[in-house]
């Protein structure tokens, strides 16, 4: 009998399966783009099915930490709240049932829902657990959660400490921690990093994170040839998907090739762009709705956003330490969140001010997540920071997974007055 936990692998399979045959079924504009993408997603989810199938090894992750290890070990990994961290599901019902178990109702819902899965059987029984102590204390504490539940207790579970700074030494001390995570995952999964194997990751994920800086600047064309939906792709390709994936060059070959074209003719992605805005957190799941509404009613279409804010260096391929040292290094200062909110307020803030520059950006916008409590402690300063560079700043409260919190309609209307009062319409 299949369990539950299959029984939904089996759907995101079936349904990544139905998007790539629909696709090149009826080809659109940027089908080639989208086609590429839901291919490598349903890889994914393959490699997934094969491993609980065959008893393979499997690891269930709180958020991605050095991908590119566990693709140079050919250990498959999950996202254990991977669906309503992109988006692709209705995640009420998870956070309703982490209601009802208790959970305390301040702990970021994303998180919640990682425990509320979990408890419900809907992912699989990993092999290992592997999550951080960082950026913040709720991916701890739900990470500790999960391993304490029926089942989980027995799997074996390594969280990566992350320090406060970035520095030599904090850098120093990370590349420690993957080290271990290294003699971690070999001693419980059977499975040895080969040096020659995670150089070829390393190279190719260098080719993939150079075409996205070429793609960052094309980026900045006025009108933007790409909706944030598009923009967000290339951080799941480059970490999430297949680190080190020859197919992910391809696609961003094509991606950056499709760009140039736009850019060249000045075809923008959406018909008359009036107002560019930089969101500088993650879109929430009611992202869809909202962002459309946006792109028909404004003309405003979003330019910038955490999940689309490249930072990520290529890494020095010339010997175990500096490959080692290099993952560590995107792991700790350069993935979307873990980079600005684990660390002094002035990363953010700077990041958020070059998005702004690069990016010819209107207005700013801050959702304001109900989880990011160390994030909305910075509201005040990142209105005063943009005011300073003459950018006009809405901030509001939110849920960017349960959008009963703040309703859509509500969000629209608090848009409409800002967009409206700043003679931005």
């Amino acid at each position: 009998m299949m369990t539950k936990a299959m029984e939904r692998l089996q759907e995101r399979h079936d349904f990544f399966a139905s998007l790539v045959k629909n696709t090149e079924e009826n080809p659109t504009e940027l089908s080639n783009i989208w086609l590429g993408y839901f291919r490598m997603t349903l890889d994914k989810f393959k490699r997934n099915k094969q491993a609980v199938e065959k008893g393979e090894p499997l690891a269930a992750v709180v958020f991605p930490v050095a991908p590119e290890i566990f693709s140079a070990m050919d250990i498959p990994t999950y996202v254990i709240a991977g669906e309503p961290l992109m988006g692709l599901e209705d995640s009420t019902g998870y956070i309703d049932e982490a209601d009802r178990m208790g959970l305390a109702s301040g702990i970021c819902t994303l998180l919640r829902e990682n425990v509320s899965l979990v408890e419900q059987g809907l992912v699989p029984l990993p092999t290992v657990l592997v999550s951080t102590t960082h950026p913040c204390d709720s991916v701890n504490i739900a990470y500790q959660t999960i391993g304490a539940l029926k089942d989980w207790r027995k799997v074996p579970k390594f969280g990566v400490d992350g320090p406060y700074l970035t520095d030599e030494r904090a850098l120093d001390y990370y590349t420690d921690e993957i080290k271990r995570l290294i003699s971690f995952l070999e001693e419980h999964t059977g499975q040895r990093l080969d040096i020659d194997r995670l150089r070829e990751v390393l190279e190719e994920s260098n080719k993939q994170i150079e075409l996205w800086w070429e793609y960052k600047e094309l980026r900045r064309a006025v009108p933007t040839p790409h909706t944030p939906e598009v923009q967000m792709m290339p951080y799941f390709v480059v970490h999430f998907w297949q680190p080190g994936d020859p197919r992910g060059t391809a696609w961003f070959k094509e991606l950056v090739a499709d760009a140039e074209e736009r850019v060249r003719a000045k075809k923008g992605a959406i018909p008359n762009e009036k107002i560019r805005v930089v969101w500088f957190d993650f879109r929430g799941n009611w992202r869809f709705e909202l962002g459309f509404w946006m792109e028909q009613e404004w003309g405003a279409i979003v330019v910038d956003d955490i999940w689309s804010h490249c930072t990520m260096p290529k890494i020095d391929t010339s010997s175990y330490e500096s490959m080692i040292r290099g993952v560590a290094e995107r792991s700790l200062d350069h993935i979307p969140m873990y980079r600005q909110f684990r660390v002094p307020a002035e990363c953010y803030l700077d990041d958020m001010v070059r998005a702004v520059r690069d990016y010819k950006a209107d207005c700013v916008i801050w959702p304001g997540h109900m989880g990011h409590k160390d994030a909305t402690a910075l509201t005040g300063l990142i209105r005063d920071t943009c005011r300073e560079i003459g950018v006009p700043f809405l901030g509001f409260w939110s849920d960017l997974f349960d959008p009963r919190v703040t309703t859509v309609e509500t969000m629209k209307n608090e848009i409409s007055q800002f967009f409206t009062a700043m003679g931005l319409g």
